[in-house]
C-alpha cells in the first residue's frame, strides 16, 4: 500500500472519527503546551516546566529545520482526493505534532512511577501521530520521522543535561545571559541559513493549486521565518528571566494550597492572554497602518520583540507578581 493510499484509508474510515482525532491532534500543538507548562511552572515544578519549555523550543526549531531541509509537500497539496481536515502552510515531512509528543509525552514517561501512566502517555504518542494522518496533512513516513527525531532529540536531551548544568551552574549571571542571547539569535540564524540555501527553489505550482481548491485563498508559506522568530523570541524572554529571577530568589513560589495554585494559574494565564492576544493585536494594526504584515523585517522583529516578553511574563513577570500579592507559598517546587 503506498503512501496516498494510507491516507485515504484512514479518512475512509468516517466522519464520526473528525471531532476525536481533532482532539487528539490539539494535545499535539503548541498552543496546547503552551497552556500545561505554565501550570507546571507556576503550581507544580519551576524546574520541570523549564524543562519541558526547553524540549518544546528545541523540538520546534529542530522541526523547522528539517521540514526546510526535505521541502516536503502534505498529502492534501498534491491529491484532489485528499480532504483538508485541518489546514497547515508550512512543509510536511517531519510530523511536528509527532516530534513534539514523543519528545514531550515521552520526557513525561521519564517523571511517572506508574506502569499504567507510562502505557496512556505512549499510547497518546501513537494517536497524535496517527490524528494527523487522518487529518490529512502528513503521510505516515512523516509521522515516522517525527517520532524517530523526536525520540532522539529526547535521548540527547537527559544524556547531555547533567553535563549542560555542571557547566551551566559555574556561570556567573552576564555570563548565562549572553549565551541565553546568543542561542535566541542563533536559533533564527540557522532556519534563516537554510532558507538562503534553498532561495532559488520555486514551489510547483500544482501544490498551490489543488491546496487551494480546499483551503481557498489561504498561502501556503513553507519556507517563512514567522515560527522561528516565535521560538527564539519566547526562548530570550523565558530563560532571561529564568535566569535573572534565580539569581535574586532564593525559588520560585510553585507550593501553597490548592487555592493558591489556582488563583496563581487563573492571574498567569489572563497575563499570557494580554501579552499574547493584546499585544499581538495592538502590533498587527500598527503594522497594518505602516502598509507592512507580519513576514516584513519589521514584523518579525516586532513579533521577537512581542515574544520575548510573553516568555518574560511566564518565568519571571507573573512569579514577581504572585510574590507581590502573597500568592507564594515561600516553599520551593
Amino acid at each position: 500500500m503506498d503512501q496516498m493510499t494510507w491516507v485515504i484509508t484512514f479518512q475512509n474510515l468516517g466522519a464520526w472519527l473528525l471531532p476525536w482525532m481533532s482532539l487528539l491532534s490539539t494535545l499535539g500543538t503548541e498552543q496546547f503546551y503552551m497552556l500545561v507548562m505554565p501550570l507546571i511552572f507556576w503550581c507544580v515544578d519551576a524546574g520541570i516546566g523549564l524543562r519541558f519549555a526547553l524540549l518544546l523550543f528545541l523540538s520546534g526549531s529542530v522541526n523547522t529545520y528539517f521540514k526546510f531541509l526535505f521541502h516536503a509537500p502534505r498529502p492534501f497539496w498534491v491529491d484532489p482526493r485528499v480532504q483538508a481536515l485541518a489546514v497547515e502552510t508550512s512543509f510536511g515531512i517531519p510530523s511536528g505534532h509527532a516530534q513534539n509528543a514523543a519528545t514531550l509525552w515521552g520526557f513525561g514517561t521519564t517523571l511517572v512511577k506508574q506502569k499504567s501512566l507510562k502505557w496512556l502517555m505512549g499510547l497518546v504518542i501513537v494517536l497524535i501521530g496517527l490524528s494527523r494522518v487522518y487529518l490529512g496533512v502528513h503521510f505516515v513516513s512523516d509521522v515516522v520521522a517525527g517520532w524517530l527525531i523526536g525520540g532522539i532529540l529526547l535521548a540527547g536531551f537527559l544524556w547531555l543535561e547533567p553535563h549542560f548544568l555542571s557547566w551551566w551552574r559555574g556561570l556567573r549571571l552576564k555570563a548565562q545571559f549572553f549565551w541565553v542571547m546568543l542561542s535566541s539569535g542563533l536559533i533564527l540564524a540557522i532556519g534563516w541559513s537554510i532558507t538562503f540555501i534553498y532561495r532559488s527553489w520555486v514551489m510547483p505550482a500544482e501544490w498551490m493549486s489543488v491546496a487551494q481548491s480546499k483551503i481557498g485563498l489561504i498561502r501556503l508559506e513553507p519556507f517563512s521565518l514567522t515560527g522561528l522568530v516565535t521560538i527564539a523570541g519566547t526562548w530570550l524572554g523565558a530563560l532571561g528571566g529564568w535566569v535573572i529571577c534565580t539569581h535574586h530568589w532564593r525559588d520560585y513560589p510553585t507550593g501553597g494550597t490548592v487555592i493558591r495554585r489556582t488563583l496563581r494559574y487563573v492571574l498567569g494565564v489572563v497575563g499570557i492572554g494580554l501579552f499574547y492576544v493584546g499585544l499581538g493585536l495592538a502590533l498587527d494594526q500598527a503594522l497594518a497602518s505602516w502598509g507592512m504584515d507580519e513576514g516584513s523585517l519589521v514584523g518579525l522583529g516586532l513579533r521577537y520583540l512581542r515574544f520575548v516578553v510573553v516568555g518574560a511574563w511566564v518565568t519571571a513577570g507573573a512569579p514577581w507578581v504572585f510574590k507581590v500579592l502573597g500568592l507564594s507559598s515561600g516553599k520551593g517546587g
